[in-house]
């Protein structure tokens, strides 16, 4: 579940991923399980795109600061990475598994309604045949379009996620 909710983050805010590059580097080391795991696959998916779509550094650290790729490069690895998260096959949305992750992903129902009208409007975007063009503008659509609460709940998420890996807090510690 906390896999889903990760990814999905990771889907809809691809335009953030360089922040959360940094924090699965520091997880990736530790090899500990749950938000470490998470992260530690996440960085794997990273890695290899990176590898595979031959992304710079200075482009992942673009993609950090909220700006879009400009690169064909950095457009594709927006792809590569939607692809791993299985949200784009052959260059099309899978928009049925996206609203099924925002289901499962947000409880409360109006952000839950922002995020199906979010993936509903950002869906239909997405018309260029080149799977680089298509994940760009699918990006293009999210960070032009995003409802305020849906940034809300990804930020809390975000920092929630930060604090347990600096303090080393388990699932058990949380849920006590």
């Amino acid at each position: 579940m906390k896999l889903i909710i990760f990814l999905l983050s990771v889907i809809i805010y691809t335009v953030f991923v360089y922040s959360q590059i940094s924090t699965a580097a520091k997880a990736s080391a530790s090899g500990k399980s749950g938000a470490r795991g998470i992260a530690k696959i996440f960085a794997e998916m990273v890695r290899q795109c990176k590898a595979q779509e031959n992304v710079t550094e200075d482009e992942l650290k673009a993609l950090g600061n909220k700006e879009l790729p400009t690169t064909t490069a950095g457009k594709c690895f927006i792809a590569c990475m939607m692809e791993k998260c299985r949200l784009m096959k052959n260059g099309t949305y899978d928009k049925e598994r996206a609203m099924r992750l925002a289901e499962k992903s947000f409880k409360n129902k109006k952000t839950l309604s922002a995020a199906k009208a979010l993936i509903e409007k950002c869906s239909q975007q997405s018309v260029s045949e080149d799977r680089c063009e298509a994940a760009f503008e699918f990006a293009t659509c999210v960070r032009d379009n995003m409802p305020p609460e849906v940034a809300a709940e990804q930020d809390m998420l975000s920092v929630f996620n930060k604090c347990k890996l600096q303090t080393k807090a388990t699932e058990s510690d949380i849920e006590t």
